[in-house]
């Protein structure tokens, strides 16, 4: 449901996710300028399932 919820056995999964990021930001020319992966957990879930979001640009490039 969320990263509170991973189990060794989910990391294969978990590899393709990053993956994935990593071919985005790739393809997308992000590489250059930065990125976030970013994801939500708990109350800031309407329906609980793992996924990541791929953040870029001025807007985003705070750290919390």
């Amino acid at each position: 449901d969320s990263l509170t919820t991973i189990q060794t056995s989910d990391h294969p999964i978990l590899v393709e996710i990053l993956e994935v990021a990593k071919d985005l930001t790739i393809r997308l020319g992000l590489e250059k300028n930065g990125a976030k992966i970013i994801t939500n957990m708990g109350i800031f879930q309407d329906t609980p399932h793992l996924h990541v979001h791929l953040l870029s640009g001025e807007k985003y490039n705070t750290f919390i």
